[in-house]
């Protein structure tokens, strides 16, 4: 009988597999360069966050102190108006700004002002009836799919390079004129959904996406799934029967 098993678990391996190999992934070809920072629970003023990072990580080929622009939308939803208003602003972060100036008792720097691993930068604040409900940065990387036909294009700079370069990252709040008004302390990494960097009063969360195993999952069809599930049943039947006291005879 346990013959009979095997050969039948043996079966429903091989034809889910089969069909696995006939549907492709279903994952889209993610562009890891461009980067969302979302923010929340941020100190009255700021116009924006920038990430710090451990200067002494900083890869020597990429180091470079310089002015750097912001562009920061503020957009505005008044009662009775459907119109959204809004107003677009050139920030130049120059070298002598706090931000530029900024280094901490542990190394951080600002990643904008002391490295060339990022393309551009934008910002924006939305404020319904003058009080903001929602900040988020956008932040193109050197190695962005978006970036290929500039200069200063350099592959495999992206999210996952942030993360196993510099190891830990934090993150500042700064006004429009590159004041600094808080700098976060918690970080942390690891698998997980949206993609991207989450601001929140003093921690950063760093979200690299889902893992192999949950891709390889998605991309089975509802019948695999059903029959991945009915091996798995079948195989705790046979350790059940395998394990079962058999009855002496007389």
């Amino acid at each position: 009988m346990i013959k009979s098993f095997l050969k039948l678990i043996l079966i429903l391996i091989v034809i889910p597999l089969l069909l696995l190999l006939t549907v492709p992934i279903n994952r889209t070809d993610d562009d890891d360069g461009r980067v969302r920072v979302r923010v929340s629970d941020v100190p009255e003023g700021t116009a924006y966050v920038e990430l710090l990072v451990p200067a002494i990580y900083i890869p020597e080929e990429h180091l470079k102190t310089h002015e750097h622009k912001i562009e920061f939308s503020k957009i505005t939803y008044n009662d009775g108006d459907e119109r959204a208003h809004s107003v677009d602003t050139e920030l130049l972060i120059d070298t002598d700004s706090d931000i530029a100036q900024y280094i901490d008792k542990d190394g951080y720097v600002s990643l904008l002002a002391h490295t060339d691993l990022v393309h551009s930068y934008s910002a924006y604040r939305e404020n319904i009836n003058n009080e903001s409900v929602e900040y988020a940065c956008n932040m193109i990387l050197t190695g962005s799919f978006e970036n290929k036909e500039n200069d200063d294009y350099c592959y495999g700079v992206d999210l996952n390079y942030l993360d196993k370069t510099f190891r830990k990252i934090k993150a500042a709040y700064v006004d429009e004129n590159g004041h600094i008004l808080g700098v976060t302390s918690e970080y942390s990494s690891g698998y997980g959904t949206p993609r991207g960097f989450n601001v929140n009063g003093d921690s950063v969360r760093l979200a690299c996406g889902e893992s192999l195993g949950g891709y390889l999952w998605e991309a089975l069809t509802p019948a695999g799934k059903f029959l991945v599930i009915l091996v798995l049943c079948v195989f705790i039947l046979i350790v059940i029967a395998a394990f079962k006291p058999q009855k002496r005879s007389k």
